[in-house]
C-alpha cells in the first residue's frame, strides 16, 4: 500500500515500471517508476523498488537474471522461495564503504528470496495461505523452516 505495508494481494506485472520480464536496465526501471508516480528527482526523499515479487513455477528455478553487459558480468538467482524482494538502496545516503567509497541512493540492488512479507502476522494454514498468494512460514516451537538460494556467477556470451 502507500506506506509500503504489504496487503496480501498479489497483482500481474502489467505496468511497464513493476515489469523486469522482458529484462531492461535498473535505471530505466527507477526512471519509469518516477514518471508513473510524479516523481521528478532525487531530492523528494527516499523512492524506489522494494517489492516482493512472485515468480512463476514451485521447486527450484530460476527467478532473476541481473547482468552488466559492459563488463560481460551475469550473475542467475535460483530459489525454492515463493518470493523474492527487489530492493534499490532507496535509503543509501552517504554511506561510507570499502575504500571510502560513498554509497547514495541506487548505487546498489538486493535480490532477497524469502516468504512474502505479511508471512508472519497472516494466521493462515499453508494451504490456503498459497491459494491466496501468501506463505506462512512461521513454524511453531521445535519445526524448522528452511528454504534454498543459488547464486551463480558467470560472463556473457557475445
Amino acid at each position: 500500500d502507500d506506506t509500503n505495508c504489504p496487503t496480501g494481494e498479489v497483482r500481474r506485472t502489467e505496468l511497464p515500471h513493476m515489469d523486469w520480464s522482458g529484462g531492461k536496465p535498473i535505471g530505466q526501471g527507477l526512471e519509469e517508476y518516477a514518471a508513473h508516480h510524479g516523481l521528478d528527482g532525487r531530492d523528494e526523499g527516499p523512492w524506489g523498488f522494494d517489492h516482493n515479487y512472485v515468480p512463476e513455477g514451485k521447486g527450484m528455478r530460476e527467478v532473476a537474471i541481473l547482468s552488466h553487459p559492459t563488463s560481460g558480468r551475469r550473475m542467475r538467482v535460483f530459489t525454492d522461495a515463493p518470493g523474492i524482494q527487489v530492493y534499490t538502496a532507496n535509503y543509501l545516503d552517504g554511506i561510507v564503504g570499502k575504500n571510502e567509497r560513498i554509497y547514495k541512493r541506487w548505487d546498489g540492488v538486493c535480490l532477497e528470496t524469502q516468504a512474502f512479507p505479511n508471512s508472519i502476522g497472516d494466521g493462515l494454514g499453508i494451504d490456503e495461505s498459497f491459494a491466496k498468494g501468501k506463505c506462512f512460514i512461521l513454524k511453531k516451537g521445535g519445526e524448522e523452516y528452511r528454504h534454498t538460494v543459488k547464486y551463480c556467477f558467470d560472463t556473457l556470451i557475445n
